[in-house]
């Protein structure tokens, strides 16, 4: 994604992660700044593999 802004995507993060769409696996120090580790929860995992397989077998 070359043509978005980094700062719209850290926007982005920040605002899924606090809505609980995804968490923070980890965080370490780098170079004075925070560098955070993100993964998608689990109870959103199930309703988007749920939800593609559905809307997939109907578009075809």
């Amino acid at each position: 994604m070359p043509d978005i802004p980094k700062t719209s995507v850290y926007r982005h993060v920040g605002l899924l992660a606090d809505a609980g769409v995804l968490e923070v696996t980890d965080e370490q120090r780098v170079h004075g700044a925070v560098e955070r580790h993100y993964r998608l929860c689990q109870a959103y995992a199930l309703r988007t593999t749920s939800s593609t397989s559905t809307a997939a077998s109907g578009s075809h």
